[in-house]
């Protein structure tokens, strides 16, 4: 199995809005450039070498998660999840997963290791001289000038070696996904069913967290889990879960739907999936914006 590009939205998730016999299709909406298409759900949704060393291990984890949610979906789909404690938790625990596993953490992620890289780098040469790092490092002994060039490139290399090493990302979804969990298993969970004629979409983020107060989206917005009003994620075309003080199941409106779903674009780093046949493809291209002139 080849773990190039490991999804951050669970394909268990994408097929429940795909669509079309044979090779079955979600619809796809790039808010960025206001593009269009029709996508196969293995194509989609994937960081590429998300954990770059032993991802097979970080995969097991997930699919322990992921595989409870097909009987899970079953039980939604019947009004019957919150009678069963088990399934209740593993729904809990798949939000946990898109929280921990997303694009919001990887880019915070990303955005971290430079400061952390030149922190590294500071701190060593603060501690040593340049040509005693590349004699440590290398085995060479430059001149003073040489070494002043050469051992921040060597310090960075080493660093970047070291969280390989590490595996600092797998580690730090890890931790996200057991913040997560322990927050979802303080909350009940409610239900939302769409009305007929009216379906969800799902953002690449889709565990989305809302401030009504600052009107924010997503923790990359500043929005914490923890502080957050509102916690929701689509588990279908035609079902939401959010966070809640009662369990409960309830009919949306369709006002409520159109509400889910700006949220779930507003949370949305690169894509939007939809459910072809749903026509929201052609009601966001009417409603969204033309590209600037």
């Amino acid at each position: 199995m080849s773990f190039k590009n490991q999804h951050v939205v669970s394909q268990v998730l994408l097929r429940r809005f795909a669509e079309g016999a044979g090779s079955a299709e979600v619809g796809v909406f790039e808010p960025d450039n206001l593009t269009f298409r029709n996508e196969s759900p293995d194509r989609v949704g994937t960081i590429p070498n998300l954990v770059p060393t032993n991802p097979e291990k970080f995969e097991k984890r997930w699919s322990q998660v992921e595989r409870m949610m097909t009987h899970a979906f079953k039980l939604i789909d019947e009004r019957k999840l919150l009678a069963d404690a088990k399934f209740s938790k593993a729904v809990r625990d798949f939000v946990a997963l898109h929280f921990a596993r997303g694009y919001a953490i990887h880019l915070m992620y990303q955005q971290m290791l430079p400061v952390k890289r030149q922190q590294f780098v500071t701190n060593m040469l603060a501690t040593f001289s340049p040509e005693q790092i590349v004699y440590e490092l290398k085995g060479l002994r430059l001149s003073r000038d040489a070494a002043v060039d050469v051992a921040p490139k060597l310090l960075a290399s080493k660093f970047d070696d070291q969280m390989k090493d590490d595996n600092l990302m797998g580690k730090t979804l890890l931790d996200m996904f057991s913040r997560g969990r322990a927050l979802a298993a303080e909350n009940e969970l409610e239900i939302w069913y769409a009305p007929d004629g009216h379906d969800f979409l799902i953002g690449d983020a889709p565990a989305v967290s809302y401030n009504h107060d600052t009107d924010q989206v997503g923790v990359l917005n500043g929005v914490a889990w923890r502080t957050a009003d509102n916690i929701l994620m689509p588990l279908g075309p035609k079902h939401v879960v959010a966070f809640a003080k009662k369990s409960g199941y309830f009919e949306a409106t369709p006002e409520t739907v159109v509400a889910v779903n700006k949220l779930q674009i507003r949370g949305a780093i690169h894509e939007v999936y939809y459910r072809p046949s749903s026509g929201l493809g052609a009601r966001l291209q009417r409603e969204m914006p033309g590209p600037p002139v």
